[in-house]
């Protein structure tokens, strides 16, 4: 249990932090609300480097400080505690011992919440740094940003040297309340659908996902009825209990709610040209066999091109 005097002792009534030598001005730096509020669970063994940060921002006018801190100061994230950031790559880190060069070390991102340092982003910069000897490293602090705003600075940011994935970004996406990535979890969720990534499984498998993607994008046009519409659909078909259920092919039958939404003729000819394949890699084959255009340098997707036609 925390020493609530001490937290208390470190954080003075008139929007002062105290380290024992002197007291800061806390500025207001997030939203209009004062630190000290914040703050209420400052660890005082941290009120020297925060003091150092809180000057810092005050001289600026910015709401984050770079500083230098003891690595053994930072904690990075646990899974339980958002679940966000990427496993660290051994291959990555062993490649950038090799090529080290101090000066292009970038600053590790931090967040300073609940009486801790959070890394962000920078985890294999800090791992580096750690098994390359240094015991002090530079951050970027914020203060007491939200565990949600950490997921949307993580699946709105790309690291400069690796993309961060599509399947690492929906987590944190989902983590940060997104709008259309909660959507598709809680859809998925009600359908039994498990959304995957594609690590380790080269094909798609019964009742998974993998195609981010194209969830996104069923979403995006068609809202969560769109998708509710097509994963109905594809296990009204039985297509759901075969490989290839779900897979981006598949997954084209979205294209038909356009068409079908409040209009049950349209859904009886949809379902009525669909129902005449056994297996969904039947009507792929079909599809590929009729609307497949080598020649193109831009062929549409056979399965859009079948179910649009339909409709024609």
């Amino acid at each position: 249990m925390k020493n609530t005097n001490n937290i208390k002792a470190a954080t003075s009534a008139n929007n002062t932090i105290v380290d024992g030598t002197r007291k800061v001005y806390v500025p207001k730096v997030i939203d209009g609300t004062t630190v000290d509020k914040k703050l209420n669970r400052l660890n005082p063994q941290h009120a020297a480097i925060i003091n150092s940060a809180l000057e810092q921002m005050e001289k600026t006018g910015f709401n984050h400080a770079y500083v230098t801190t003891a690595l053994d100061c930072l904690k990075t994230f646990k899974q339980e505690d958002g679940g966000y950031q990427r496993d660290l790559d051994a291959r990555k880190i062993k490649k950038n011992k090799k090529e080290f060069n101090e000066d292009r070390v970038n600053a590790i991102l931090v967040n300073y919440r609940d009486g801790e340092f959070w890394v962000v982003d920078g985890q294999h910069t800090l791992e580096l740094l750690i098994e390359m000897g240094y015991t002090h490293g530079f951050i970027k602090l914020m203060l007491d940003r939200s565990l949600q705003y950490e997921h949307e600075l993580f699946y709105k940011q790309d690291d400069g040297n690796s993309k961060v994935s599509t399947w690492d970004k929906f987590i944190a996406r989902v983590g940060g309340g997104e709008p259309n990535a909660v959507i598709i979890k809680k859809v998925c969720d009600k359908y039994g659908i498990s959304i995957e990534s594609r690590k380790g499984s080269a094909f798609s498998q019964a009742m998974k996902v993998y195609s981010i993607r194209k969830l996104d994008d069923i979403v995006k046009k068609g809202g969560e009825n769109g998708l509710e519409f097509t994963i109905q659909t594809i296990m009204e078909l039985g297509w759901h209990k075969y490989d290839y259920g779900f897979t981006e092919n598949l997954l084209q039958v979205s294209v038909a709610y356009k068409y079908c939404e409040g209009n049950k003729v349209n859904y009886s000819k949809l379902m009525e040209n669909l129902n005449k394949f056994d297996t969904p890699m039947d009507f792929i084959n079909e599809a590929q066999h009729i609307y497949s255009n080598p020649a193109s340098r831009h062929p549409e997707n056979p399965i859009k091109q079948y179910i649009e036609a339909i409709f024609a």
